[in-house]
């Protein structure tokens, strides 16, 4: 079978401030300053010609709407959905497939699907 390490927490550093999702919502802090820690993997997607007020602006209709943190759920909706969301926002690509994949990778293993019952 395939080795799976773990369901990566992620986030999106722009504007010097790491904006990520939870079950509080969209939150934001300092990089690398979440109650996880430092990241294990940083990965470079890029620049941005998006402005940060129409970024903010963009936030805070997600934070409205389909991020609002009752919307949360750890494998279906989750901070990779928001960063990749947020990552085509800001660039036109989104995170990297093996990423956003991970919570169905999980359910496809034996364990996974134990826990689907």
């Amino acid at each position: 079978g395939k080795q799976i390490d773990g369901v990566w927490h992620t986030g999106v550093v722009v504007y010097g401030k790491e904006y990520y999702f939870g079950s509080m919502g969209i939150e934001s802090c300092a990089p690398s300053g979440t109650m996880l820690g430092a990241p294990l993997e940083i990965v470079d997607m890029g620049r941005t010609q998006v402005t940060q007020d129409l970024f903010e602006e963009y936030v805070q209709g997600l934070s409205a709407s389909d991020f609002h943190g009752s919307k949360y759920h750890l494998l279906e909706h989750n901070c990779n959905n928001f960063s990749s969301e947020v990552t085509t926002f800001l660039t036109g690509s989104p995170i990297p497939e093996h990423i956003t994949n991970l919570p169905s990778d999980v359910m496809n293993t034996p364990f996974g699907a134990l826990s689907d019952h």
